[in-house]
């Protein structure tokens, strides 16, 4: 198989850990070790020409780097497969598209994790959240598939039907329970502001039809599936066992010891920003950027296209690289912003971008973070671009770690034990708040 020689050469891990122990991450660009590549489930290597169009490279591609789901999740009638996120709850299920499409692996990333029970009652606040004392089972990092989020993890939309008649001071109450659902509603604002009854009506039933279709939409994530849901065969068994060996040293270099300074990842609302990070100093919320990035995400989601929406010189729109297609600095805060704020996760990185940075797992907001900052090495700075062109703006990383549930196993005394997990790396420190 091609992973043989991409990381198993002795000379090529040599490199990387060198590289890794003298800078973090300083893992090379040429050589899978580090988690900066996909992993190839295919053991005939596809030739990808220049003659080929896009979407025949496209495909070439997927083949090359997708897993095939087992037959039994592409019935109609199938047991789902739950999507986690790095702390073992519950984000969706797998959309049957991406049943049938399969999944691509970012190399190297398997951990463990409680085995998620989708029969749980789904009228409990909680049935979402990871039980630590459930069995521990191995789960792969799913990148950039597609998951149905369940409907119960969609709060209700605030009942707006008697909203005319109540006083000024309760409608703008109620206004602010939708917007931090929906994103800003200026035409629902206005009405509420006046007399015309019919006409609030019918923009309230808009929203809830709004919403609904919402619920139904696929959404693009990065996040954990069970392992035991890919096909198997000797060939990918091998190369899991040899992805896990190869990786287990370079984990354990990430693993630094020193100071830590306790902090949490935020949400869109607690995004904060300087002057010396952005032209104009201020807060996501102050200056409306939150509710705008989640307006512009449903809307996105829903191929609504709103004048409202135009993009304008705000903190979310600048990039890390010299891009104007990828590299948003948004891509780094936490993601999928027409979902709701406990749905919402941030994408942990292996490297700062430009030195393999790729997500290597994914954390929701409220997440504890142990920031290390004893040493300068765990504190990087990028430049802002803006037109492909890097500007005077420059913006931090830390490196630290967070920790997660593994599950339980059973001891030799027939006990069952729980543990827990550490997974190291970066993240943007606009990204984190304090806590």
């Amino acid at each position: 198989m091609s992973h043989a020689y991409r990381c198993c050469d002795p000379d090529r891990k040599k490199l990387a850990l060198t590289r890794l122990d003298a800078k973090l991450p300083g893992i090379n660009g040429k050589t899978a070790v580090g988690g900066n590549r996909y992993m190839e489930p295919s053991a005939k290597r596809i030739k990808i020409t220049s003659s080929m169009s896009a979407d025949e490279r496209r495909d070439a591609k997927e083949k090359q780097t997708t897993f095939p789901i087992k037959d039994r999740y592409k019935a109609d009638d199938a047991p789902g497969i739950p999507v986690l996120d790095g702390c073992g709850n519950l984000l969706g299920v797998l959309s049957p598209a991406a049943c049938n499409k399969g999944v691509a692996i970012n190399f190297g990333q398997i951990k463990k994790m409680p085995k998620f029970d989708l029969s749980k009652d789904r009228t409990k606040p909680d049935f979402r959240k990871a039980d630590p004392s459930r069995p521990s089972i191995q789960y792969v990092f799913a990148f950039a598939t597609r998951m149905i989020v369940d409907e119960a993890c969609f709060p209700l939309l605030p009942d707006l039907s008697t909203a005319a008649t109540l006083p000024v001071p309760d409608r703008a109450k109620k206004l602010a329970e939708m917007e931090t659902l929906l994103g800003t509603v200026s035409k629902l604002r206005k009405l509420l502001g006046g007399n015309d009854a019919d006409a609030l009506t019918k923009e309230l039933t808009r929203l809830q039809e709004r919403y609904a279709r919402l619920k139904r939409k696929s959404i693009s994530i990065s996040a954990w599936i069970p392992m035991s849901a890919l096909k198997s065969n000797p060939k990918r068994a091998r190369l899991f066992r040899c992805t896990c060996k190869c990786m287990s040293p370079v984990e354990n270099q990430r693993r630094r010891k020193g100071k830590t300074t306790p902090m949490r990842i935020a949400d869109l609302h607690q995004l904060k920003w300087t002057r010396k990070e952005w032209f104009s100093a201020g807060s996501a919320k102050k200056k409306g950027a939150a509710k705008r990035m989640v307006s512009e995400s449903i809307s996105r989601l829903l191929d609504d296209d709103r004048d409202e929406l135009k993009p304008k010189r705000m903190f979310p729109n600048g990039f890390i690289i010299p891009s104007d297609e990828e590299g948003f600095v948004r891509d780094y805060l936490a993601r999928n912003a027409a979902l709701p704020s406990a749905l919402r996760c941030v994408n942990f990185q292996f490297a700062i971008p430009g030195a393999g940075g790729v997500a290597s797992d994914t954390f929701p907001v409220g997440t504890r973070f142990h920031r290390l900052s004893r040493h300068p090495r765990y504190h990087k700075q990028t430049r802002i671009y803006r037109n492909e062109k890097p500007t005077s703006k420059k913006i931090s990383w830390y490196y630290g770690y967070v920790e997660y549930p593994e599950g339980s196993k059973k001891t030799r005394s027939g006990k069952r034990r729980t543990s827990t997990g550490r997974r190291y790396g970066w993240l943007l420190k606009n990204a984190l708040t304090t806590g």
